[in-house]
């Protein structure tokens, strides 16, 4: 605790004073590292805001207590108490921990490595252990003598002030539990201590380790020697002897392994695509999550969209395989889904009717299954009654899982093997017989009885799991036809290419062509509907082979919505909902989301100063050192897209006319002009103003961001006129291949001028009232900074220390008013249509094609 010298009075009287916010309590967390009392008031003081600003702020507790050389365990204390209260808290930690394993796999005696190491391994105790009295079995008193002495001490001093046991007994307790410098445990044969003899931590044998520990339910997963068995079948034999907390850990035991393993399903997904042809690689991806679809509705969620407010969340119930969609990157695969959920449906409170049913299957392993989303083996006739387990409620369970999406009809035999020679590739077929549309039509007018309707749910699963088999060797052999390519003519092997893949992407036309499996409970009245927009769907699909994703974002959302949810089986729940999310691996997120944090930083201020600019804000899900989740921002498509498509547009209809086509690029006033209608129109006035106020927004942001790498590709504009900048690999100290050629403050095209017509000087206006805004409030960025920039793996920080000292200096604060004014000014005069902007647009056209 804070002395009762004159500077420690004035210290906790700030700290106790409103002005204290939870980005000064962090702040002072790192100022503070080495005193006991400080770190540990700060803590208490952090638990008392509310958990939206506490879990804001996780990247920089983690890093904090990995990287602050601290004798206090007050910060990993906090995490682990965190954890306990609140599973989205559980996950994040959970992933952000495992993503350092890695980056410290190189020091695996490092102060850092251990901690990592401990906190890791605690947290994996209060994911998938179900028996607190277990839990608590992991948290001892060490041997610590300092601890012991000054708990001596205070209880013989709380004789005489009782005060004193109170407020400083609960810090050496707290304090009794750290390790000793010498950690015995380095000897001990547990999960973790066995990867360390590997020259690195690799995320793949963490996930291998963390698979095996869900199948065996973690029984190795202690620290300690002697590991407790943390089996169901030796924690319970009836869920009528579990208390109600013993209840509810046992739901959220079961939804964390679900929902991490649902995780790893996406993610392995986009890493089996990389091998997979550019043009095959749409067909791959909805065979993929058709099969993913036989686990679902399962008791999982999208961590991004949960509410902050309670323990109650959507429930992911399908994913529509026809509307994923391929995103354009050089080397990876990232995808975007569309997610189906029931809002409300997932809750660990076990008091309810289908929660009480659901910890009964679990603790008489009713529920028990080696794997949840295991899409590797897909022999189709394993685990059928395993998928029928996963129900939105007991009625629908007896008439079979509802998550299906629409039956795969009958495959080529199974004949089908890698085994074949090349020379016969080329009469692989992949084309589908109409054996079972008998089924289909009984099934889609509703005249079956349950078992009819259980049984052809269970045959769609296995043309499902036989699908995608076909649609992986298919990709196996085009892998191999390219490393056998130089030893065949290129024309053979072109040939015979085309045919695999002209046939995978047929097979998929056919499943657009096939009724889909409705629940009796759907109006079929709006069949008509139904099929009017497959035949939508499927001209989108024929005139977007080369760029899939265009079609995604240039439709509505609201009427996509309105779409999905007519043709979905559970569309008619009054709380179903869509939600669209990115998959992407293959690339560090941390960085973005520290950006993302940010930005968002930015946004709180000018709505605190009442600015008139805009933002949008995103959310970035971290789940390992490289992969993760983006939230998809809805109703918006890249500069990029918008101008390749209007001057093909245009071209055609040059060529139509029997002109010769112009080779002009049209400009961001042309889509203006015909998305919102006439300049002088109070629809295009209000959409000017929009543009007008989110570029003084990311101008100011990308100069003091420093943010590079500002291509059409990486520019948006919304239906209403916005424009948002994404991806922020580089950013404070980094740039594209290490070299400044984005010298000017931020992007001003003479695109952006001709939208703002005759409101420049509104612009200018706005842009120095909001950057004066900003520097008011400087240390609510810079403190962000100078939390994460020591021993950082991110690349933004390669200058270390002087990262935030250089963003310091961006900010100008030696400046009056009328200096800043004047500085304002002169940043606009060198972004004024900058020769190196265009020079930078130049080369991205030439070298990826962008617009």
């Amino acid at each position: 605790m804070p002395s009762s010298n004159s500077g420690n009075e004035l210290l906790l009287r700030f700290f106790e004073s409103a002005h204290f916010t939870s980005q000064l309590c962090v702040a002072y967390l790192s100022r503070y590292p080495n005193n006991i009392g400080i770190h540990h008031f700060l803590c208490e003081k952090l638990a008392t805001f509310p958990y939206e600003e506490i879990e804001f702020f996780i990247p920089q507790l983690i890093h904090l207590v990995l990287n602050k050389d601290s004798e206090s365990v007050a910060l990993e204390e906090f995490i682990i108490s965190q954890c306990e209260q609140n599973t989205q808290c559980a996950l994040i930690t959970f992933w952000y921990l495992q993503a350092h394993m890695v980056d410290l796999g190189l020091q695996p005696h490092s102060s850092c490595f251990k901690i990592c190491k401990r906190l890791y391994n605690r947290i994996q105790i209060l994911v998938f252990m179900s028996s607190s009295s277990l839990i608590q079995s992991q948290q001892k008193i060490s041997e610590n003598v300092t601890p012991a002495l000054i708990l001596s001490g205070i209880m013989l001093g709380g004789v005489c002030v009782p005060e004193l046991l109170k407020k400083a007994g609960p810090i050496a307790i707290a304090q009794g539990r750290k390790a000793p410098r010498q950690d015995p445990d380095e000897s001990d044969v547990d999960v973790l201590r066995r990867l360390s003899t590997e020259p690195r931590y690799s995320l793949d044998v963490l996930r291998s380790s963390l698979n095996n520990s869900i199948v065996e339910q973690h029984s190795e997963v202690s620290l300690r020697l002697k590991a407790p068995e943390l089996t169901r079948t030796h924690s319970y034999q009836s869920s009528a002897t579990l208390s109600i907390d013993e209840q509810r850990r046992v739901l959220r035991s079961n939804y964390f392994q679900q929902e991490i393993q649902f995780l790893f399903a996406l993610q392995d997904i986009s890493i089996r695509l990389i091998i997979v042809p550019r043009q095959a690689r749409l067909s791959s991806l909805r065979a993929e999550l058709a099969l993913l679809n036989n686990n679902l509705p399962a008791d999982v969620n999208i961590p991004l969209l949960r509410s902050y407010h309670k323990e109650v969340s959507h429930k992911i119930v399908r994913i529509d395989p026809k509307e994923a969609t391929i995103l354009n990157s050089a080397e990876r695969v990232p995808y975007l889904i569309m997610v189906e959920v029931l809002s409300g449906e997932l809750s660990f409170e076990p008091q309810s009717k289908k929660n009480k049913a659901k910890v009964q299957k679990i603790v008489s392993h009713k529920n028990q299954r080696k794997r949840w989303f295991d899409l590797t083996d897909v022999d189709p006739y394993t685990n059928l009654q395993d998928s029928t387990d996963n129900d939105i409620s007991e009625s629908e369970s007896e008439g079979g899982d509802l998550s299906m999406s629409p039956l795969i009809k009958g495959l080529v035999p199974d004949t089908l093997s890698l085994s074949k020679s090349f020379s016969s590739f080329g009469n692989v077929s992949l084309q589908v017989p109409s054996s079972h549309r008998d089924t289909d039509v009984v099934l889609l007018s509703g005249r079956h009885s349950d078992s009819d309707g259980n049984g052809a749910l269970k045959r769609s699963k296995i043309y499902a799991s036989e699908i995608t088999a076909r649609m992986r060797a298919a990709a196996t052999m085009l892998s191999q036809l390219d490393a056998e390519g130089s030893r065949r003519p290129k024309a053979e092997t072109e040939r015979i290419k085309n045919s695999i893949i002209l046939d995978m992407q047929r097979l998929e036309e056919e499943r657009l062509n096939e009724p889909s499996i409705y629940p009796v409970s759907v109006d079929i009245s709006c069949a008509e509907d139904l099929r009017f927009g497959k035949e939508t769907q499927k001209a989108e699909r024929k005139g977007d082979r080369d760029d899939p994703s265009a079609a995604t974002f240039q439709e509505d959302w609201y009427a996509k919505k309105e779409r999905i949810r007519k043709s979905s089986p559970y569309g008619h729940y009054p709380n179903w909902d869509l939600v669209s999310v990115i998959v992407k691996t293959g690339a560090d997120l941390r960085q973005e989301t520290f950006a993302c944090q940010l930005i968002y930083a930015f946004q709180r201020v000018w709505l605190e100063c009442k600015e008139k600019v805009w933002v949008r804000r995103m959310k970035i899900l971290v789940t390992g050192d490289n992969s993760g989740l983006i939230e998809t921002i809805t109703n918006a498509i890249s500069v990029h897209s918008i101008k390749k498509n209007l001057t093909k547009q245009l071209r055609e209809a040059e060529l139509a006319q029997g002109k010769i086509a112009g080779k002009n690029v049209v400009t961001l006033k042309d889509y203006f002009i015909k998305q919102f209608g006439d300049p002088n129109s109070s629809r295009y006035r209000q959409a000017q103003t929009n543009f007008l106020q989110s570029l003084v927004a990311y101008s100011i942001i990308s100069y003091l961001l420093q943010l590079k790498d500002r291509h059409n590709g990486n520019v948006l504009i919304d239906s209403e006129g916005h424009i948002i900048h994404i991806d922020f690999g580089f950013l404070l100290t980094n740039t594209p291949g290490n070299v400044g050629f984005e010298s000017a403050p931020f992007k001003l095209t003479a695109d952006y001028l001709e939208i703002l017509d005759d409101r420049f000087d509104e612009y200018r206006s706005l842009m120095k009232a909001a950057f004066k805004s900003v520097r008011k409030n400087a240390d609510q960025i810079i403190l962000l900074v100078e939390v994460m920039q020591n021993n950082s793996t991110m690349p933004c920080f390669r200058a270390g220390e002087n990262t935030s000292a250089q963003l310091l200096q961006r900010f100008q604060l030696q400046l009056g008013d009328k200096e800043c004014d004047d500085f304002v000014d002169l940043l606009i005069q060198k972004a004024n249509c900058s020769v190196w902007t265009r020079l930078y647009d130049l080369f991205q056209n030439i070298t990826n094609g962008i617009y």
